[in-house]
């Protein structure tokens, strides 16, 4: 249902609505639940008729992100978010963890300052970090100012000390990056590269996947991938169980070539890398 709307003047006051008072509103039936708008800081923006080409591609997208979603998250189509206390908006999806209420999704908080001082980049954001043990730390969130103390702690650049190179594959431990900027938990094997022409290039061992289990046991870590498919003759088949950044498995089945793509790992040591044959 569409309302009739009215082009006001820009320069003059226009009144200012919360949620709680659109809310009562519908409750008394001043405001029907079938008029399509939403509140933005306080104002009534009516919601533009949808298109078939709009249509075909939220009903796409709608079918591969239920396909690939994993069971920790919920996805909603044109669900009410509630971002503040004078505003709320009507996406076409949104997807958000299973356990919290739908009114309690809250949108992303903004970092402001560091130590009362203004950042704009991430530079700047190491340097107001750098030789402090406890920094004052001041974001928005929903729709005020807050500020806190925070800890700091110095991380090594070395982040990864041991790559194995298995079936033209690159494999480590997940990195700390992956698992700050994804929410992934370092567990498992990561898929880092693959070298064209070789067998994970070829049956679909693709890099940003972890390896899960390796002919229906598990691997958790890099030592317990090897014990699984060191020694395995050349040319034999193994069923490897991966999972994207997003949560979504695959199961594929990879045929060894042992002979062009032998396995090897290289550990850093206190004279730099050495090379280990695994065959």
């Amino acid at each position: 249902m569409r309302a009739n709307v009215t082009r006001a003047a820009e320069g003059f006051d226009r009144r200012s609505f919360t949620v709680a008072e659109i809310l009562r509103m519908q409750d008394a039936g001043i405001v029907s639940e079938d008029e399509n708008f939403e509140l933005i800081e306080g104002e009534i923006v009516p919601m533009q008729a949808k298109t078939h080409i709009h249509e075909l591609i939220k009903s796409a997208l709608t079918i591969g992100l239920a396909r690939a979603l994993p069971d920790r998250l919920w996805l909603g189509v044109e669900s009410t978010i509630y971002l503040s206390a004078d505003t709320f908006v009507e996406p076409d999806l949104v997807i958000y963890p299973k356990g919290i209420k739908l009114e309690d999704v809250k949108g992303s908080d903004i970092l402001l300052a560091i130590d009362g001082k203004p950042v704009t980049q991430f530079r700047e954001v190491e340097r107001a970090v750098v030789d402090k043990q406890s920094i004052s730390v001041t974001i928005w969130r929903i729709d005020h100012e807050q500020t806190f103390s925070i800890s700091t702690r110095a991380l090594s650049g070395q982040d990864v000390d041991r790559v194995v190179q298995w079936a033209g594959a690159t494999l480590q431990a997940p990195h700390r990056a992956i698992s700050a900027q994804r929410g992934i938990a370092p567990q498992g094997v990561y898929v880092a590269y693959f070298q064209f022409g070789s067998p994970a290039s070829r049956y679909g061992l693709v890099p940003g996947r972890r390896i899960l289990e390796v002919d229906g046991q598990a691997t958790p870590d890099v030592d317990a991938f090897l014990k699984l498919v060191v020694g395995r003759p050349d040319r034999s088949s193994l069923r490897i169980k991966t999972v994207s950044w997003n949560g979504a498995p695959e199961v594929i089945t990879l045929k060894l070539d042992r002979h062009y793509w032998p396995a090897y790992e290289l550990v850093r040591g206190a004279g730099g890398w050495e090379r280990h044959s695994l065959e």
